[in-house]
């Protein structure tokens, strides 16, 4: 709808333009010369074009029909010979607006593609760095469950020996103990079988050694 409205613009502009000019053919004007500032905005918008089209070729019925009269020191052709030149004139201008019609259609199709283009490039980069980053995060879990699993491993293996350590030094400490004990006892009692049997001994002799004593007095 802008489009239109600027090419509309552009055509009273061109108008008022023909009125000043000092032309005497309409072929020695060239719209595009007057029209570029107002297809530049046109070109400019985000549009596939058919309102822009549409805009154009209605400037161009507009002006090669003969609708806006040129004032100069001659007037136009008459007759057969301003049919032929106005058909010839709206047939070059057609070319003209149609080759430029697909020109805007082509690099804005190009432009579509390469925006297209750089998407998936960008969806690839960043599915590539996802990726990445997923092995790089599992990878990181994964070695950080195996070292708790070392670690406890060795946490059981160290309690484990330390156990057994502990259990084989109070078995020898039992055993000492109980070897001394015994060595004590046998010990004790050597000596206590001693002095019984030597009092026995001596009970006995004393009474033997009273009697001799007895006897001799």
């Amino acid at each position: 709808m802008l489009s239109a409205l600027l090419l509309i613009l552009s055509a009273l502009l061109l108008t008022a333009v023909l009125h000043l000019s000092p032309h005497s053919d309409l072929a020695e004007v060239e719209p595009n010369i007057f029209l570029r500032p107002f297809l530049e905005v046109v070109r400019s918008e985000d549009t596939t074009g058919p309102i822009t089209g549409l805009a154009l070729t209605s400037v161009n019925k507009f002006l090669s029909y003969g609708l806006i009269v040129i004032r100069g020191r001659a007037g136009p052709p008459q007759g057969p010979h301003r049919a032929h030149h106005m058909a010839h004139h709206r047939a070059h201008h057609m070319a003209h607006l149609m080759a430029h019609h697909r020109a805007h259609h082509m690099a804005h199709h190009r432009a579509h593609l390469m925006a297209h283009h750089r998407a998936h490039l960008m969806a690839q980069h960043r599915a590539h760095l996802m990726a990445q980053h997923r092995a790089h995060h599992m990878a990181n879990l994964m070695a950080l469950h195996r070292a708790n699993l070392m670690a406890q491993h060795r946490a059981h293996h160290m309690a484990h020996h330390r156990a057994n350590l502990m259990a084989q030094h109070r078995a020898h400490h039992m055993a000492h103990q109980m070897a001394h004990h015994r060595a004590h006892h046998r010990v004790h009692h050597r000596a206590h079988h001693r002095a019984h049997h030597r009092a026995h001994l001596m009970a006995h002799h004393r009474p033997t050694t009273w009697a001799l004593t007895l006897a001799l007095a």
